[in-house]
């Protein structure tokens, strides 16, 4: 049964309130691959008869998480796909970036969180379970992957001052000069005010393309492959 926060229509499966929530944003319109309905239920190119969010939850059982997927109201084949799945969601008015669908998802975030993007491919694949461990010792860790195109990634770079070493995150920064960046896949971090706030600076980060700086430790973990299955 679903239930009302603000208007807006969300489902918890009581079968996973304890376990890690793995957030989906997936408001998008995916104009990308032709604004179809819901790309997120597009067939998945190397599993046969499955969808994109067949495989993405699949993977977040096998992770011991709760996948929760934040989409639009009027996204309706998803929607139902949702419901018939028993899958938790949560429904909202349009919303322009992930970043932005993302921080509307926080008042369910729970103590340990991943944000993944359904239609990613990756290794290893136990990185998920990897990352939430992590969050046992750390505010924050990160997926990591080579790049040359920077500029259409979320990435991130190590700055240097007189004390330490502190991590800058950038989205898609288009003013980059780097032959090869660091960009993250997936990103694992805890239900706190310190994450939030961290979320609220990377929106506004990519609308000034200033790039927003990490005030806590944080780990990294290089993945042996990342795919965005939908970049053209």
């Amino acid at each position: 049964m679903s239930l009302k926060l603000d208007n807006n229509l969300y489902y918890l499966n009581p079968l996973g309130l304890s376990r890690p929530l793995v957030v989906i944003p997936a408001a998008g319109y995916g104009q990308r691959v032709g604004s179809p309905p819901a790309k997120e239920l597009m067939n998945h190119p190397h599993y046969k008869n499955l969808t994109f969010m067949d495989t993405a939850i699949q993977k977040i059982h096998e992770w011991g998480g709760e996948p929760f997927v934040i989409t639009r109201k009027n996204k309706n084949a998803l929607v139902e796909w949702l419901i018939q799945n028993n899958v938790s969601y949560f429904l909202i008015d349009e919303s322009p970036e992930w970043v932005s669908t993302l921080i509307q998802s926080s008042f369910f975030w729970r103590e340990k969180n991943l944000l993944l993007l359904p239609d990613s491919e990756f290794l290893p694949l136990n990185i998920g379970k990897l990352l939430i461990d992590d969050l046992d010792r750390y505010p924050m860790s990160v997926a990591t992957h080579l790049v040359t195109d920077g500029q259409y990634w979320g990435t991130l770079k190590c700055e240097e001052n007189l004390e330490s070493p502190f991590w800058t995150f950038y989205e898609k920064y288009k003013n980059t000069s780097e032959p090869v960046s660091l960009a993250w896949g997936l990103i694992a971090f805890r239900g706190t005010l310190e994450s939030l706030k961290f979320w609220y600076q990377y929106e506004k980060s990519q609308i000034s393309q200033t790039g927003v700086s990490v005030s806590f430790s944080l780990i990294l973990r290089e993945l042996e492959q990342y795919k965005d299955l939908q970049r053209g």
